[in-house]
């Protein structure tokens, strides 16, 4: 009966709250301690905004997003730390790369419709699959999709975003232009040739989208700097398998190599 009615009460004060505002009240600022400033810097959650660097000029930016809400928070973070990235790393050029893929009970075009307006140069929808074979406990395992079903879902993928493409030129009142699209490995990714503006590719594995993204970044640009950001996000299972590839260790570290992190992070603070 006493939660019954501390519910009540608390549903009371918010609708009163939202007559008065539409924002809630913000509650005083308070110093933080050096011990829960630390907890804050230290505390990590893999594929939740996070930034996997590979070499001097690429970049994976991880986040798993597969609603509306968390697509739109996806895609602000990473205009704010990609551009935040350019310009500690005074890059003359940067190429952008969308690494996208979502399950069977998601609607693609609703959720990529958040990126239809960002400037990616490339898009690749892959599968759900690595190459490497894991047991059946693995967390990187989708029971629920088989391998011709995740297939399917990339070629949905690739016509939601062509559909989208296509509504944003008509709305700029723009003309369609053809983009030459360079030939990619047929046994590995399947080129995809349309007449929208962003090349768009489809590969099988989760493996074969990172060989990709990696080939772009050893692309030819003369004496120029070329910055190379890849943006990974849609299914979390799509993150488990890329952190996988590209961090395998992440959650191997030793006590020892915690506490040395630790240990450094705590001078930090003094």
């Amino acid at each position: 009966m006493k939660s019954n009615i501390q519910i009540h009460c608390l549903s009371i004060y918010f609708n009163n709250s939202t007559e008065r505002s539409s924002i809630l009240p913000t509650a005083k600022p308070f110093k933080l301690c050096k011990e829960e400033a630390l907890g804050l810097r230290l505390c990590q959650w893999p594929g939740r905004a996070h930034i996997i660097t590979k070499g001097k000029n690429l970049s994976y930016f991880l986040d798993g997003a597969h609603t509306s809400l968390s697509v739109q928070a996806c895609r602000s973070w990473f205009e704010t730390v990609s551009e935040t990235q350019q310009k500690d790393l005074n890059a003359s050029k940067t190429s952008k790369i969308l690494i996208f893929n979502t399950t069977k009970d998601r609607l693609p075009k609703q959720l990529l419709a958040h990126f239809a307006t960002c400037h990616f140069d490339k898009v690749i929808f892959t599968a759900n699959l690595t190459r490497t074979e894991y047991s059946k406990n693995s967390d990187n395992t989708n029971h629920t999709a088989s391998n011709i079903g995740q297939l399917r879902r990339c070629e949905e993928h690739k016509v939601a975003w062509q559909e989208l493409q296509y509504e944003k030129l008509l709305n700029n009142k723009s003309k369609l232009t053809s983009t030459a699209i360079q030939d990619v490995d047929e046994e590995n990714c399947e080129t995809v040739n349309h007449p929208f503006q962003t090349p768009c590719y489809t590969t099988k594995t989760i493996n074969d989208a990172l060989e990709l993204a990696n080939s772009f970044a050893y692309e030819t640009d003369g004496r120029d700097f070329k910055l190379v950001q890849v943006l990974v996000t849609g299914s979390i299972h799509l993150v488990g398998g890329v952190l996988k590839i590209l961090d395998p260790d992440i959650f191997n570290r030793t006590d020892d190599e915690k506490e040395e992190m630790i240990s450094e992070e705590y001078e930090k603070l003094d």
